[in-house]
């Protein structure tokens, strides 16, 4: 295919213009970028100092969390141990009042109570009483508890 020098002429302009505006657009773009590049290393000059006090303060922070997580695990640690040695000592001065207050209120309730039957004995007139002969036996007047002496031993001993 031969082209007349006309429309042979019109190419050759056509692709040395659209070569021209592309040498000049990558000419811009490579410029741009060298801006850009000079622009992006000054903002990096300027935040290096920020990110690098940054990071200090992170360590920091990092050290003074560890310190109060190792000084909250003593705390939580020691306060269990002083829990555990409360709870013992209560559970002991539990078992010492009733050692000291229970027994003596058993002795001083059998000790009301045979008083109580005595003065209950002293006051029964004579004619109320039932006489042996006629195969009854005759109330002694002292109050019977339900439970016996044994039981009540046992109670007041029961951690021994």
């Amino acid at each position: 295919m031969t082209l007349n020098s006309v429309t042979s002429n019109l190419m050759i302009a056509w692709y040395l213009g659209f070569s021209l505006i592309l040498t000049v657009v990558i000419i811009g773009l490579t410029v741009l970028l060298h801006r850009l590049n000079t622009r992006l290393e000054a903002l990096t000059a300027q935040v290096e100092p920020l990110l690098q006090k940054t990071e200090a303060t992170l360590v920091l922070a990092n050290e003074k969390l560890a310190s109060i997580g190792s000084t909250t695990e003593s705390l939580l640690t020691h306060g269990d141990a002083i829990a555990a040695t409360v709870e013992a000592k209560t559970e002991v001065t539990t078992r010492l009042v009733q050692r000291t207050i229970h027994a003596p209120f058993v002795s001083l309730n059998a000790l009301l109570a045979g008083v109580a039957a005595g003065a209950r004995a002293l006051r029964v007139r004579p004619s109320s009483r039932v006489r042996p002969s006629s195969g009854v036996r005759p109330s002694s007047g002292v109050l019977q508890s339900s439970k016996s002496q044994q039981s009540v031993l046992e109670e007041t001993n029961y951690d021994k």
